[in-house]
């Protein structure tokens, strides 16, 4: 089934979803904003923009901003409101990709004023998720606890389209990191590492989910270090945590690599595969989140006593 096939089905599930939270919660509709675009202080550039993921679950507009996504009680579709005004400063916003207008009203607008014309005029009748509040409602209808909780449990259960999203940023994102590993083992500095994974995936880097981390040698040991080196270091070990978004969905890869294959932290990083097989293995439907966090913890330990690097403990 095509992707836009699937998207459409996505609309339908997650539109049945939130008409249960309407008729639990009490409001007549749920609008979900993309967000604003932010300016620099005393600047007139702005900063990268990033839709929010309350929105991103719905439409694939993750540089968009001012869009808007009504879903109202009794409604057979939701309805997507995108800005449009004349600009002959800047390419055209970002557009859907073809075929994903199925399951959509989409409705252009030019200002606040006139969105607000289409929405609920019963008085606290509107739930807004956005970050700020352009809608000017009061504060039990703005990011309302009731809601928003409600939103963050359905996003558990993940459908057949946001799993073939994450499915294709992850095989997007392991041609990159062979190449950063290749760039790591020819003498590359961090910089020119993460340019390397940039390439291999055809992204730039504020299309990445999250920032490009690549530590060499002790900068491995950094759990984020994004200030890359620009020179290039002798190199023994190598660190990177790296994905690609897909339509808003992200794959999160992190891989730890020695220089030296014949090293004891080779041989260590060829044990800690294994465990981490073991440890997928464990792990499943119906299997307890809570009980597979303390065995990793205890097969890390049994990993570090190993090779003495925890050492007389029992």
């Amino acid at each position: 089934m095509s992707i836009a096939k699937l998207y459409t089905q996505h609309l339908g599930e997650k539109f049945s979803r939130f008409q249960s939270v309407l008729e639990e919660t009490g409001f007549d509709e749920i609008v979900i904003g993309s967000g604003e675009s932010k300016m620099q202080f005393s600047d007139d550039m702005a900063y990268p923009f990033k839709a929010n993921p309350y929105f991103r679950e719905w439409a694939p507009l993750g540089k968009r901003a001012g869009c808007y996504l009504q879903i109202s009680i009794g409604a057979t579709v939701p309805k997507l409101f995108l800005l449009n005004i004349e600009d002959i400063w800047h390419t055209a916003p970002e557009a859907l990709p073809a075929g994903f207008d199925q399951g959509l009203e989409i409705v252009e607008y030019a200002s606040i004023k006139e969105l607000k014309t289409h929405l609920s005029k019963t008085e606290g009748g509107t739930a807004f998720i956005n970050e700020t509040n352009e809608l000017g409602l009061s504060a039990d209808s703005w990011n309302p606890k009731a809601v928003t909780d409600q939103i963050d449990f359905q996003r558990r259960a993940k459908t057949p389209y946001e799993q073939e999203c994450v499915r294709e940023a992850n095989r997007q994102a392991a041609p990159a990191h062979r190449a950063a590993y290749q760039a790591f083992m020819a003498g590359a500095s961090e910089l020119e590492i993460a340019a390397a994974y940039l390439a291999a995936c055809n992204q730039s880097e504020n299309e990445m989910p999250y920032g490009i981390i690549a530590g060499v040698n002790e900068h491995a040991a950094v759990l984020h270090h994004h200030n890359l080196f620009k020179q290039p270091q002798t190199p023994r070990s190598f660190l990177i945590d790296a994905g690609v978004a897909v339509n808003g969905y992200a794959s999160d890869i992190t891989r730890t690599y020695a220089f030296d294959q014949g090293s004891d932290f080779a041989e260590m990083i060829r044990v800690m595969d294994t465990v981490q097989l073991e440890l997928v293995a464990a792990g499943g439907i119906g299997k307890c989140p809570v009980e597979l966090n303390v065995l990793s913890q205890l097969k890390v330990a049994e990993v570090l006593r190993q090779f003495d690097v925890l050492q007389g403990i029992r």
